[in-house]
């Protein structure tokens, strides 16, 4: 290290030993935690650029899926045997609805959340509160990382202003995302998707406990296609038993 090598050129006479063995010792410790630490990073960086791949991506993937659903939906018509053809429509063009209520649900979730952040800067006089709480709408779209990217800006605002501010908004966010996990999310879009509260909650544990990051984006539109499904087989088990 260059800093030791000037250490160990400086006149005996201006440092006593002891002092000198302290900061050689002090410069060993540094270089050893530096070297910890971009070894800690090295091997943490591909597990984090994988994080925001899923959770960056896998939302657009899903937009152009719906987008060319019909696309979709003509090629695997063609295959399809005539005497099915009919049911297995019937059964695509109902998990297409339940997934465009799905994504409606969603943006009226974001509006919601929008709202009452809006209304938390208002009370605690927060400076430009409507850009803030537009920008904690937008970012509740984006799953798990999207409430703290919303509040980072209304963050490094309120820390312009005082620390007490800095807490009183991470106590609103806080709550905002309190009521949208627990009460907003679960009421609104159980109700586009015809599904109990109770039922998108269960579906949001059992996919972050299979799937982390990716199941908790994904369970509740593919709860959604299960249903549908599932309601379809019931129907057609039933008719061909009165048959």
């Amino acid at each position: 290290m260059r800093a030791q090598s000037l250490m160990n050129n400086m006149d005996h006479k201006l440092m006593p030993p002891s002092v000198r063995t302290g900061m050689n010792s002090w410069f060993f410790q540094m270089e050893d935690r530096l070297t910890q630490g971009i070894t800690v990073l090295m091997d943490n960086i591909g597990a984090t650029i994988n994080v925001l791949f899923n959770v960056f991506i896998v939302p657009f993937l899903i937009f152009y899926m719906l987008k060319d659903f019909e696309v979709f939906e003509r090629t695997i018509v063609a295959y399809l045997p005539r005497s099915r053809r009919k049911a297995i429509v019937s059964v695509m063009k109902e998990i297409d609805t339940a997934l465009g209520n799905y994504i409606r649900g969603q943006f009226i979730v974001c509006v919601i959340v929008g709202i009452f952040a809006y209304i938390g800067y208002i009370v605690i006089d927060m400076p430009y509160a409507l850009l803030l709480a537009s920008i904690v709408a937008v970012f509740n779209i984006v799953p798990y990382l999207g409430p703290f990217l919303g509040a980072a800006p209304a963050v490094v605002m309120a820390s312009t202003v005082s620390f007490k501010m800095v807490l009183l908004v991470v106590i609103v966010n806080t709550l905002c995302q309190v009521l949208e996990s627990n009460v907003i999310s679960p009421q609104v879009v159980g109700r586009t998707l015809h599904l109990h509260p109770l039922s998108i909650i269960f579906a949001l544990l059992v996919g972050g406990e299979l799937a982390g990051i990716v199941g908790l984006i994904l369970a509740v539109p593919v709860f959604a296609v299960l249903k549908v499904i599932v309601q379809h087989f019931f129907a057609y088990y039933i008719k061909r038993r009165t048959d």
